[in-house]
C-alpha cells in the first residue's frame, strides 16, 4: 500500500518567458504540501501550490472580472472572448464561470487544449447574486477545448447549493486543492463532438494528486428560500467525485479525498445530523448513462457517509455492471455510517476488481483489507 509522507516545499517564481498575461505579477513562490508514495512506485504527490496572485481585474484581456455583469458576459459568449484555444495561463486568478470555447476548425483536440498552471479559480466576486447551478469550470458542451488544471486551487467565493468545481468531460486536474463546493468533480458525458446525444463515449478525465474536501451543505428550505434552488429533502449530496456516466477514459489516482463538510456548514449531514461528513468520497451512480472501465487506484479516502458508494439508477434505466477497478487505496475509519467504506448493490451484483494481496484496499491504521458492504 502507499506510505503517506507529508512535507512542505517552496517553489521559485514562474521562470522568465512563461506565459503570463499583461499586467499580472508572477508568483513570488508557492507552497506545496506533498505526500509521496513509496514501495518502489512512482512518487504520488498530494496537495496544491498556493499561488500569490496579482490584481483581480483585467487578468484576461477584454474581461473585467470585478462585477457580476462581466462575469455573465463571459458565460454568455461561451468563453470565446476570454479563454483561448491552445493558451497556457500562468499565475492567474479566475473570478468567473469558465466555459471552454470551441475547438477551431482544423485544430486537433490536443492542439486546442487550454492549460492553467499555478492558478486559482474563485468564481464570481463575493457579493454577487448567487447563480443557479453554476460551476467554476463548465465542461459539458460539444466539441470544446479540453482543459488541464495543474498546481492550483479552486474555491468559490459565493456559496451555492448546486456549485461544482469541474463538471462534465474532457478535463485533467493535477495537484490541485478543491474546496468549498457541493461536488468537487462531477464526471459525465452525453454528447459527441457534433452535439448529437450519445451516452456511450469515454469521458477523457484524469484526476491525479489532488486534495478535495470542506464541502458545502444547505437545508432544503434554505436552498429554495435564499438561493432559489431545488434540492432533495436531506439537502444536496456533496461528494469529492460523482461519476454519472463513463464509458472508459476515467483515471482517479493518487488523490486525497477527505469527504468532509466545511465546519461552517456542519454538523448538518443527512446520515447522522451530528458530524461533519459529506455524502461520500466517491459516488458512482449512472444518472446520465452507463458506467464502465474506471480506474480508481492508490488514493487516500477519508470520511463521507460512505467512502465509495456504487448505486444502480433504475429510475433512469441504467444499472452498473463491470465498473473497472477500485484497488490499492488506503481508507480511514471515519465514515459517518459505521463500517461502510465500500458500499455496493446486491440486488443486481456488479463486477469490480478490488485487488488482492499487495493491491488490496487497506485500512490506514493496521493494513487490514477493507471489507465490501452490501446495499440494496
Amino acid at each position: 500500500m502507499p506510505i503517506r509522507v507529508v512535507e512542505r516545499r517552496q517553489f521559485d517564481p514562474a521562470p522568465t518567458g512563461s506565459t503570463v498575461l499583461a499586467g499580472v505579477a508572477q508568483s513570488t513562490g508557492a507552497v506545496l504540501q506533498a505526500a509521496v508514495g513509496s514501495l518502489g512506485r512512482e512518487a504520488l504527490v498530494y496537495g496544491a501550490y498556493k499561488p500569490v496572485l496579482g490584481t483581480h481585474a483585467g487578468l484576461i484581456p477584454g474581461i473585467g472580472q470585478t462585477d457580476r455583469a462581466t462575469a455573465a458576459a463571459l458565460v454568455a459568449t461561451d468563453g470565446s472572448t476570454g479563454l483561448q484555444p491552445g493558451k497556457v495561463y500562468v499565475n492567474q486568478r479566475l473570478r468567473f464561470e469558465c466555459v471552454s470555447p470551441a475547438i477551431p476548425a482544423g485544430w486537433t483536440r490536443e492542439e486546442a487544449r487550454i492549460r492553467f498552471l499555478n492558478c486559482s479559480n474563485t468564481g464570481p466576486p463575493a457579493g454577487s447574486a448567487p447563480i443557479g447551478g453554476w460551476s467554476l469550470f463548465k465542461l459539458f458542451n460539444a466539441g470544446r477545448c479540453p482543459i488541464t488544471f495543474t498546481d492550483g486551487k479552486c474555491r468559490p467565493e459565493v456559496p451555492n447549493p448546486n456549485v461544482e468545481a469541474f463538471k462534465g468531460w474532457d478535463f485533467e486536474v493535477y495537484r490541485t486543492e478543491v474546496v468549498g463546493c457541493i461536488d468537487s468533480f462531477q464526471v459525465w458525458r452525453n454528447r459527441d463532438d457534433a452535439g448529437a446525444t450519445n451516452v456511450n463515449l469515454p469521458v477523457n478525465v484524469k484526476l491525479m494528486g489532488n486534495i478535495s474536501g470542506d464541502h458545502l451543505w444547505f437545508s432544503q428550505a434554505e436552498s429554495a428560500g435564499t438561493y432559489g434552488q431545488s434540492v432533495t429533502a436531506d439537502g444536496p449530496h456533496a461528494d469529492d467525485v460523482q461519476v454519472e456516466q463513463c464509458n472508459g477514459g476515467l483515471e482517479i489516482r493518487g488523490n486525497l479525498f477527505r469527504g468532509n463538510l466545511d465546519p461552517a456548514w456542519g454538523p448538518n449531514t443527512y446520515y447522522s445530523g451530528t458530524d461533519f461528513f459529506a455524502n461520500g468520497c466517491l459516488m458512482i451512480a449512472p444518472d446520465v448513462g452507463p458506467i464502465s472501465d474506471m480506474i480508481i487506484e492508490q488514493n487516500w479516502l477519508y470520511g463521507g457517509g460512505v467512502q465509495v458508494n456504487y448505486s444502480h439508477k433504475p429510475n433512469k434505466g441504467y444499472y452498473l455492471n463491470d465498473v473497472g477497478s477500485c484497488k490499492d487505496n488506503v481508507f480511514g475509519r471515519d465514515t459517518s455510517r459505521t463500517s461502510l467504506e465500500i458500499l455496493r448493490p446486491t440486488s443486481i451484483p456488479i463486477v469490480c476488481d478490488y485487488g488482492t494481496g499487495s493491491t488490496a484496499n487497506t485500512f490506514e491504521d493496521n493494513g487490514a483489507t477493507v471489507p465490501l458492504s452490501n446495499g440494496g
